[in-house]
């Protein structure tokens, strides 16, 4: 999780997000999407993802992930998930 999308979602640092799956903060008409590329990640496949993440005050950011599957590196150890914020709040 970057500094740029934890502070868009209202957090003062990423550490109340790092190590934690993002899926409880997805928007529910999202989760299906969402879903399907965590799946596509711990297959192996590399998947990007759009979706809206809530934030802290219950708004929605649109947002982007690429993840990899990484867990056969010995340096990494697990999926590798890269997030952006696409624009500013968004409607529910």
């Amino acid at each position: 999780m970057s500094w740029d999308v934890a502070r868009r979602l209202g957090y003062d640092s990423v550490e109340p997000l790092l190590g934690r799956g993002l899926q409880s903060h997805v928007h529910r008409d999202d989760l299906p999407r969402y879903r399907m590329a965590v799946d596509a990640w711990n297959a192996g496949r590399r998947q990007r993802v759009r979706y809206r993440l809530r934030c802290t005050s219950g708004s929605w950011v649109a947002c982007e992930s690429t993840g990899v599957n990484l867990i056969g590196d010995r340096e990494v150890g697990g999926i590798l998930v890269t997030t952006r914020p696409l624009d500013g709040p968004v409607p529910a």
